[in-house]
């Protein structure tokens, strides 16, 4: 009697538990092997507006193909990655568990004055959710759908992403283009002018001013992935009057750059604001030229800004690769010679071709052919020591010379050397001071090498 007395109870408990289990199934929707209850379930693709509001005001936004831009509620460009995050994970939302089905009480959840999003979709559908505060042990957030009465909690990473504030939802990068898309590129340091450079690809970069030269590709391109990488960390204030209190009254620096559709970004930086506590990043005030609204971002991409014009030049007088040379002429140290490459195209097969090397009209066994390409190398790494724009050249004989013969335009190029003093030169091309300064121990490379070809020429 006893083991039927059991078998009864447990009958009517299991009974129990499953009239439980429906009920919570049909108010709430169904529950997946993992005990989450679904809340809503659509395509986040369908999703054409979108309206937040929150304490900062109420923002509409309309999604046109990829992207998001806001309608009304300010005058500032959308995050699309963090709207579209937002509507991802309302169209999958689920919750961890009920709450209260009947709540009275809302203000006690935050749900009194609640993070209010609103979806629509392109078939005429409206989804409301609304996030409450998180809960005590910070590892959920309060919610309920549509105004009903009944609570639930969601994890705090859907939370998070949901509890959308105005600053969440705005574009933080100070350019939202890649490098490709950048044809000019420079700085200036206390209201002086560093280096200021341009494109015609991203391969092919020439410093503009203060003057002009070949730029050192890596160095300007390492810069400019850095200032893309610049974000915003915070607002701090939308329309500041007193630009002193920031440093931005007077800019310690001023970067800028240019799109190949002209659009234009000069970003002004003042004083530094010290480590977040918080983020462990190290903060600096900065301001977009013809606004008024400041922000913090992280300094440590921006240390590019403590290099000197040097270190954004190429760091020889002139540089060509070797394909494009055909010969060329030198003088230095006493000595006058020749250099020349003959390129022979194979009979057989038009796409390979030979190449012959000579100097002072003997050709170069092809057991030299390393030395002879660190003699070209060596005419061509005239070395940068320095940069003397505003010098005055002496009206003098140059102490030594080369001239390359090109197989492109311009055919020819003439680096000269004059003196200086006793160990630099004053470099100039095609008879213009190119502002650079060299040194005779490159001159010295070159006598070298020219005396480390001989013995390999027929």
């Amino acid at each position: 009697m006893r083991f039927y007395k059991y078998a009864i109870i447990l009958v009517v408990i299991v009974a129990l538990l499953t009239g439980v289990y429906l009920i919570v199934d049909k108010k709430t929707g169904s529950k997946d092997d993992t005990g989450r209850i679904e809340l809503l379930d659509f395509d986040s693709e369908n999703v054409k507006s979108m309206t937040i509001k929150n304490k900062d005001g109420e923002f509409v936004l309309e999604k046109e193909e990829d992207s998001w831009k806001l309608v009304s509620g300010g005058d500032f460009k959308v995050d699309s990655l963090k709207l579209n995050s937002i509507a991802s994970t309302i169209s999958r939302l689920y919750a961890e568990r009920i709450i209260e089905e009947e709540a009275k009480d809302f203000e006690k959840y935050g749900l009194s004055d609640p993070v209010v999003l609103t979806l629509k979709t392109t078939d005429d559908q409206t989804f409301v959710v609304e996030i409450g505060n998180p809960t005590v042990t910070n590892e959920s957030y309060y919610m309920r759908l549509n105004g009903e009465n009944t609570v639930y909690t969601i994890p705090r990473y859907e939370g998070t992403v949901l509890n959308a504030s105005k600053t969440d939802i705005r574009n933080k990068n100070i350019i939202d283009k890649p490098r490709s898309e950048i044809k000019r590129f420079g700085f200036e340091k206390d209201g002086e002018l560093v280096f200021m450079a341009e494109s015609e690809d991203e391969k092919d970069w020439k410093v503009t001013d203060p003057l002009e030269i070949e730029a050192n590709i890596a160095n300007v391109t390492s810069a400019i992935d850095a200032f893309i990488r610049t974000i915003v960390q915070d607002f701090v204030e939308e329309d500041a009057k007193d630009l002193s209190i920031y440093g931005l009254d007077n800019p310690l620096y001023a970067i800028e750059a240019e799109t190949i559709d002209g659009e234009r970004v000069k970003l002004l930086v003042g004083e530094e604001k010290g480590m977040n506590l918080d983020t462990y990043i190290n903060e600096i005030y900065a301001m977009l030229e013809g606004t008024t609204e400041v922000f913090l971002v992280d300094i440590a991409p921006l240390n590019f800004l403590d290099e000197s014009l040097n270190y954004f030049v190429n760091i020889y007088v002139y540089e060509e690769d070797l394909e494009y040379m055909e010969g060329a002429y030198a003088k230095a140290g006493g000595k006058e010679f020749e250099v020349e490459i003959k390129r022979i195209s194979d009979d057989e097969n038009e796409d390979k071709v030979k190449e012959e090397y000579y100097v002072d009209g003997k050709k170069v066994s092809e057991d030299g052919d390393w030395e002879f390409k660190e003699l070209f190398k060596n005419l061509m790494s005239l070395e940068v020591k320095e940069i003397d724009i505003d010098a005055e050249v002496p009206e003098e004989e140059p102490e030594a010379l080369v001239t390359f013969r090109l197989n492109k335009e311009p055919k020819e190029i003439t680096i000269e050397l004059i003196p200086r003093d006793d160990e630099t030169y004053y470099a100039m091309k095609n008879g213009n001071y190119t502002g650079l300064i060299t040194d005779k121990e490159s001159i010295d490379d070159i006598l070298k090498a020219y005396d480390a070809v001989q013995e390999f020429l027929d």
